[in-house]
């Protein structure tokens, strides 16, 4: 009997990893672009952001707030984004406050990391 990860929230649950695991080892083999939503970001696309951002900056005319656009990352969606800001900011257990209304899953996201809500 075949296994079903349910990926309908952009971050499975912990106890599926091994499965998980399993299915990423056969999509690199495959190439690794069958679950990519858009081509990889290029370079023209960074600068574009970059100067969008920096336009709108209170600190636009401080070279030393120049957008460094090696450290962009692009996400899979609001879900797989907040589930890496929680992943390697804020970690487990912690308090997390947000507005109310927030994102759909946004709750969710954060109970995954045991985090304790304030709205």
């Amino acid at each position: 009997m075949k296994r079903m990860i349910d990926l309908r929230t952009g971050h499975p649950n912990g106890k599926h990893h091994p499965l998980l695991s399993s299915a990423c080892e056969k999509l690199a083999r495959a190439g690794g672009n069958e679950l990519n939503y858009n081509p990889p970001i290029d370079e023209r696309f960074n600068n574009w952001l970059a100067a969008f951002i920096q336009t709108r900056s209170s600190a636009a005319e401080e070279e030393s707030h120049k957008i460094d656009t090696s450290r962009f990352i692009a996400t899979n969606g609001v879900s797989h984004g907040l589930d890496l800001a929680m992943r390697t900011l804020v970690g487990r257990r912690r308090v997390v406050c947000t507005e109310s209304p927030t994102y759909f899953l946004a709750f969710s996201i954060f109970a995954d990391h045991d985090s304790e809500i304030v709205t």
